[in-house]
């Protein structure tokens, strides 16, 4: 967890205000000269560099979510599935959680990295244009469901060939704190089941 505040940190701080100065410096340039295909030039550059310092801050906020330590799982999801819509206009995101206590600080980051990887798996693979994401308790137990209306995959052939990162690190992290993870799919979408114990 340290490690992950610390390259947030420098993300948002560092290669962050880097980017900021391009951007500045991109517009002073525009506004000095008076040429039509390069001021066209320089406004591409500014917008490139504009959707870069946005995938920073994003990729900071993912990597140590300062809302997640403040006010806990579901205010850092409701945050995340803001972004999320902003950046995948194509995807309806329709998010419902029934949480009425805060969870301990390692089941809440477990939650939140497994939620999110599973959100941005159906936006980048699914080809689909909803996602529903469920967050419940039931007892001593908390479950969360997260459901595309994609394509689907075979999930045991991307499980035997090894290749998926996210999927390993999706199920590594829940067998860590004693849950489980199962992953159905269909060529009417895919749906992840995710269960942990609260403690």
């Amino acid at each position: 967890a340290g490690q992950r505040l610390r390259i947030a940190r420098e993300l948002h701080d560092g290669v962050g205000q880097s980017l900021t100065s391009v951007l500045v410096g991109l517009k002073l340039v525009t506004q000095q000269y008076n040429n039509s295909e390069l001021t066209a030039n320089m406004v591409d550059l500014r917008q490139i560099t504009g959707e870069t310092l946005g995938d920073v801050r994003l990729l900071s906020r993912q990597l140590h979510p300062s809302v997640l330590d403040d006010l806990g799982l579901v205010a850092a999801l409701h945050r995340y599935t803001g972004e999320f819509s902003k950046r995948y206009p194509a995807f309806t995101i329709d998010l419902h959680c029934d949480l009425s206590d805060r969870l301990s600080q390692p089941v809440e980051i477990t939650l939140y990295r497994v939620m999110q990887e599973a959100i941005t798996n159906a936006a980048r693979h699914s080809q689909g244009s909803t996602i529903s994401v469920l967050l419940h308790r039931r007892g001593q137990r908390v479950q969360a469901i997260i459901e595309d209306n994609g394509r689907g995959f075979d999930v045991a052939a991307a499980q035997r060939a090894g290749d998926s990162v996210g999927l390993h690190s999706m199920t590594e992290r829940v067998e860590l704190l004693g849950g489980t993870l199962q992953i159905e799919s269909s060529p009417d979408g895919t749906t992840v089941f995710v269960e942990v114990p609260t403690q």
